[in-house]
């Protein structure tokens, strides 16, 4: 079962380093939200009780290495693909999950000629706490969204009910995900939720909102809840 924060735990840095290009499992954020931010943070004191930590998984994340760059190598020179803003729901979801041939990525400023391929470096590193996918975010309104792009229908995500604006209107108007982009002209970056609706790329150095996820362990038993809002789960001791 995987669970996504209501609230966002606050503002950080995805990396503070925009020079050097970094896996997801050696950011700052990572680091963090396994450590000071929230595992070993004693505000959070129930995360300190082997009982309770023992029941949230330690999770292969699989979509956070996505990283893609240009065939001829030249990372530096362009900006890394394919470019969540202008593909559908679907074709990041697929990108994500490594189930997708490469795809077609075009931009004029390219050195290359203009058009080049995404290539995944994928790794599964193991951590207990993580972000949403981008595809997690887009895909909160159900099937309907599989076609939607973020180019066309920022509008409508929008509204989905994994929008900061439609659950916490204390948050940043910005928010990281977990998916990774990579190099690009301008430094470093990753995508985030932005506050219009579409997730944008954002340099890693950038401070922004921060949503808690995790999984439960297969044991974990329900003892009472439907899990919306006003009648949330309870899980036993």
């Amino acid at each position: 079962l995987k669970l996504i924060s209501l609230k966002q735990l606050g503002t950080y840095a995805w990396n503070s380093d925009n020079s050097t290009d970094v896996a997801w499992e050696n950011s700052d954020l990572y680091k963090g939200l396994n450590g000071s931010y929230f595992l070993t943070n004693t505000t959070y004191d129930y995360m300190q009780h082997s009982t309770w930590l023992n029941k949230i998984e330690n999770w292969a994340w699989n979509a956070v290495n996505t990283l893609s760059c240009g065939a001829d190598g030249n990372c530096e020179e362009v900006t890394s693909g394919p470019d969540y803003y202008n593909i559908t729901t679907e074709e990041m979801y697929l990108h994500e999950m490594n189930r997708t041939k490469p795809i077609s990525v075009c931009r004029s400023n390219w050195p290359s000629g203009g058009c080049d391929f995404s290539i995944g470096q994928w790794t599964m590193p193991i951590a207990k706490i993580g972000l949403m996918y981008a595809s997690d975010y887009q895909m909160s309104l159900g099937s309907s969204a599989l076609s939607y792009t973020g180019s066309a229908n920022s509008a409508t995500l929008k509204t989905g009910w994994l929008h900061q604006s439609n659950n916490d209107t204390t948050a940043d108007t910005y928010e990281w995900t977990l998916s990774r982009s990579g190099d690009s002209i301008n430094g470093l970056i990753a995508w985030g939720v932005a506050s219009n609706g579409h997730v944008n790329d954002l340099n890693v150095n950038y401070t922004r909102g921060v949503r808690l996820v995790f999984h439960l362990t297969s044991d974990v038993k329900i003892s009472a809840g439907s899990g919306t809002y006003s009648d949330p789960y309870f899980i036993n001791e």
